[in-house]
């Protein structure tokens, strides 16, 4: 009876643990992450370095050669399909996370090359804009309404992380 009620007790203060956060949120770092071996690699891995510097290191990251070491993954894709019965035909990018008890336990991130609207190919600054915002969202940032932001849903030219992207990332991560 005592090792029943312990183990409820100690369901009780994870469960409320969890929930006492708004966003879903990584618990950990740094997080473990593979990305797909491909030309433009270094692209998004120059978006994961800049999260850690601009957040001071409240987000860090291990870069890992293997899918099965890591938590978050990122794959390049040519052609945007129809996903989870939503119409995302005009996204450049897609983040696809799983949150048990409102922490992240894995996050799938896709970064289309081509463009929805011409099929032309992305360059190298599209790119980079489009892995700083899907990282954004892989952190648990929502779109934001400023174009001044990186978390802002469509392409724009923003190539840096907005101080309202940090204070959201703060929200979330360093909370009252």
């Amino acid at each position: 009876m005592k090792k029943f009620l312990f183990v409820i007790l100690l369901t009780i203060i994870f469960c409320g643990t969890a929930l006492a956060w708004k966003t879903p949120r990584w618990g950990y770092f740094p997080l473990n992450v593979y990305i797909q071996d491909h030309p433009k690699k270094p692209i998004v891995e120059k978006a994961f370095e800049t999260w850690q510097t601009a957040s001071g290191e409240i987000v860090t990251f291990r870069m890992k050669d293997s899918k099965l070491a890591s938590s978050l993954h990122v794959k390049f894709d040519d052609k945007n399909p129809r996903v989870q019965k939503k119409d995302f035909s005009n996204a450049v990018g897609l983040a696809v996370t799983q949150s048990p008890l409102g922490f992240y336990s894995k996050a799938d991130l896709t970064i289309f090359l081509l463009s929805p609207q011409t099929g032309r190919t992305l360059n190298d600054k599209e790119l980079y804009e489009i892995s700083l915002h899907e990282i954004g969202h892989a952190l648990g940032l929502p779109h934001s309404s400023s174009r001044g932001d990186i978390m802002y849903p469509d392409l724009h030219g923003q190539t840096y992380i907005s101080g309202n992207d940090l204070n959201m990332l703060k929200k979330i991560y360093l909370p009252d």
